[in-house]
């Protein structure tokens, strides 16, 4: 059936292309719609779709299309050469030589390339534009159905920014955009919010969060990780005195800013023809926020006045008891023939054009969208008295009772440009999309700061501490067979505009995995920077062969992990929510290295209390890198863990004479009395039920030597009041865990860790406590 699929796709590709060659697009342009009905992922139909709109000089479209397709496969060549190309015919020559520069980095021709050059050159020399500006990339995330307030500003910064919208189904999806983005957009506070800002990746992003209204009303901001958040928008001030009044100071003040709602003044137009009748508008879904009930009375009042007036309510009822308590009242009114219900409107400029009012009866908004366009369609509006409406609409059109509602509909003045005027000057998208953008480069200035401050941080420390943590030595890579090496998972990880990290796993024939990390790529020099270890070995060529494959794959994400192996693949995408809260496997994305760099640095520090003569336990050691680098430091090391596939990978990993890979429970250590000198237990204690603590650390004693250390790691709670690791039992406190330890070990010493810095103490800020007993 795939080969069927595969060979009418190519046929119907090679009529498409004989008929663009001849110029027939009319006939060209059905069969890509077949191509497209085949198989509607495939980039293929954007781009020939695309090709023909711009042979028939239709830009704009061709824009559209293209930007769909780069949806898609935002690495395309073809549809990055050719957006490049429209930019440049609409003469928009940055964003051409952004487009431009975007498809030179997907392509292997060197004639092609050089052409690429060729133009780019022409056009800095011919407008004066020295650089190719690099775009951050913006990720809004929402949920299903709730992102009608976003496409608009998502159209307007893509002038600017590389930006995509997340409609989330599932956990992983979340996880997913933050991964890809530079700049993380949360739509409404809601539960894709919860999500996202307790994921741990999201911390070295800038972090934005929009609520419009309904959540300042619920739970849901106490389950908001707020300090990951860099902005919080409100739509209107009075929800922002609810939301600090309900949840305290949750998040800094000025952390926050007011931004009215834009619409897009283009969509809606005053009919040129537009006269005055008595047709009313109501747009809105039904329920018992909107006031339907004081809405059908006071326009019972105005048919008792004059019975020529209509009612049309475009919206979908969300309550079958509101709707029956309704639809009651009309008919005990005996108003049924003078209200219309309209479900559904595709066209609402077009169905404006027949109303002359536009009405909001709600008890309760933050800023009524569809008032804004219907006055932008010349429509009189009729605004209830809803908390703040005075300081968002025009005073004159709101109404507190049935008298004033009437006064504004029986006025005789009605000024349709009066009414488009206001809206134009208040709440257009342009002026929006104005303020956003200060707000995003204020973000991205503190953001680039911070990133010159930590240049040094970046480039010295990282590597240094990377190839220092590399367990391997030179005889091992010398003898490791990589002739039948196939690569199984990676990442490309961008560290600043000039660096990305390359790292992988690799496995041979034999079953041996090999990790290959700290390897940095200078886009800048298109030169390769590689560990000393890796340059010593006899199998370098093998090495820069693999960096090389690498550097082909496409992609382009801060974050771009690829998984090249079939059977790890299904594992991450069942097992999703694991890879990213525990499986934190080095040289992957599941391992940022910002995060590695910490766990590097605490296992330094439990370095120093070991000796080259000592017998060190570490439980449980997960993946087994910390294992295996302490094992450098000792005679012997023993990593014992409960997870089989644990002891599995690391056996096959870090096969190294004096490391002994150990399936076994911490509560019942299959080791005799006085076995070892050095306990080393990281970040295992919070995964523990509470009746089996007294039995974890009476193990330790037991196999300790008497003049032994236990070593442990756990997180700090009181910093991690947000974070919800569904796989943590119980998180303690440096108090707690001195009342817990303190009853089995004679002296417990304390470190505090933040960051990369571990400082002797209990600092109740830290990220992580440290408690060395003996």
């Amino acid at each position: 059936m795939k080969n069927d699929m595969d060979l009418l796709k190519k046929q119907l590709k090679g009529n498409i292309q004989e008929l663009i060659d001849s110029g027939d697009l009319k006939d060209a342009r059905p069969l890509v719609e077949q191509y497209k009905d085949i198989d509607s992922d495939d980039v293929e139909a954007y781009s020939m779709n695309a090709v023909i709109l711009m042979m028939e000089n239709k830009f704009d479209e061709a824009e559209k299309v293209l930007r769909e397709g780069l949806d898609i496969d935002e690495n395309n060549f073809d549809l990055n050469y050719n957006l490049g190309y429209v930019y440049e015919q609409k003469k928009n020559f940055k964003q051409a030589l952004w487009y431009y520069n975007k498809a030179l980095h997907n392509c292997d021709d060197e004639n092609v390339v050089k052409e690429i050059n060729q133009v780019m050159e022409k056009i800095q020399r011919e407008h004066n534009i020295t650089t190719v500006e690099n775009k951050k990339k913006i990720a809004f995330i929402c949920l299903k159905g709730l992102d009608n307030f976003i496409d608009d500003i998502i159209k307007k910064l893509s002038d600017y920014y590389i930006v995509k919208k997340f409609i989330i189904a599932e956990e992983k999806n979340v996880y997913k955009a933050i991964d890809w983005t530079d700049v993380v957009w949360l739509e409404w506070g809601n539960q894709s919010t919860i999500l996202a800002t307790n994921y741990s990746g999201i911390k070295n992003k800038k972090v934005i969060v929009r609520i419009h209204g309904y959540e300042v009303f619920s739970d849901m901001p106490t389950k908001i990780n707020w300090s990951v958040v860099d902005k919080l928008i409100f739509v209107a001030e009075h929800k922002r005195n609810i939301f600090y009044k309900q949840f305290g100071n949750v998040i800094e003040k000025n952390k926050t800013c007011i931004l009215r709602n834009g619409i897009n003044i283009n969509k809606y137009t005053i009919d040129s023809n537009k006269k005055k009748n008595k047709n009313i508008a109501f747009v809105g879904n039904i329920n018992y926020r909107k006031g339907i009930e004081m809405l059908i009375q006071f326009f019972y009042e105005l048919l008792q006045i004059d019975s020529e007036y209509k009612l049309y309510i475009r919206g979908y009822y969300q309550d079958l008891r509101y709707k029956l308590a309704i639809e009651t009242m009309i008919d005990e009114l005996g108003i049924r023939d003078s209200i219309i219900f309209v479900e559904r409107v595709n066209d609402l400029n077009k169905w404006f054009s027949n109303m002359t009012y536009v009405v909001s009866s709600s008890i309760e908004e933050s800023f009524h969208y569809t008032i804004g366009e219907g006055m932008l369609a010349g429509l009189k509006p009729i605004i209830h008295a809803w908390k703040e409406s005075r300081d968002i609409w025009p005073k004159e059109y709101i109404f507190k009772n049935r008298k004033e509602f009437l006064n504004i509909i029986l006025n005789e003045k009605y000024e349709p440009d009066k009414y488009r005027k206001f809206v134009v000057d208040n709440y257009s998208l342009e002026k929006q999309v104005n303020k956003i953008e200060t707000l995003l480069n204020i973000l991205n200035k503190k953001g680039i700061q911070k990133e010159n401050k930590n240049e040094q941080i970046t480039l010295n420390v990282i590597m240094n501490s990377f190839n220092e943590f590399i367990p391997y030595r030179k005889a091992y890579l010398d003898t490791y067979d990589f002739k039948s090496y196939k690569i199984l998972i990676g990442k490309k990880e961008k560290i600043n505009d000039r660096y990305r990290i390359y790292e992988c796993i690799i496995e041979n024939s034999e079953g041996k995995k090999l990790i290959l990390n700290n390897i940095w790529y200078d886009y800048k020099n298109n030169h390769v920077i590689l560990p000393d270890i890796y340059e010593k070995t006899s199998n370098l060529k093998f090495i820069l062969k693999i960096v090389n494959e690498i550097k082909k794959i496409n992609i382009d994400n801060n974050m771009g992990g690829f998984i090249l192996d079939k059977k790890i693949r299904q594992d991450v995408e069942q097992n999703y929510l694991a890879y990213n809260w525990e499986r934190g496997i080095q040289g992957t994305q599941f391992m940022p290295s910002i995060r590695y760099l910490f766990i590097i640095e605490r296992y330094k520090f439990i370095g120093k209390f070991i000796d080259k003569n000592d017998i060190v336990l570490e439980a449980a050691p997960g993946f087994g890198y910390g294992a295996a680098y302490l094992s450098t430091l000792c005679r012997q090391l023993d990593a014992l863990d409960i997870a089989k596939e644990n002891i599995e990978f690391g056996k096959s990993i870090y096969d190294f004479e004096n490391l002994n890979w150990v399936e076994g429970d911490v509560t019942k250590l299959p080791y005799d009395r006085d076995t070892f000198d050095v306990y080393v237990s990281c970040e295992t204690i919070e995964h523990l039920p509470l009746d089996l603590i007294n039995k974890y650390l009476e193990e330790a004693i037991r196999v300790l030597k008497k003049n032994g250390k236990m070593i442990i790691t756990t997180p700090n709670r009181l910093t991690r009041e947000n974070v919800h690791n569904p796989y943590h039992i119980k998180e303690y406190t440096f108090n707690e865990l001195k009342e817990i330890l303190s009853k089995y070990f004679k002296m417990v010493v304390f470190y505090s860790a933040k960051g990369c810095k571990i400082d002797k103490g209990n600092d109740n800020m830290a990220d992580g406590i440290i408690a060395v007993c003996h």
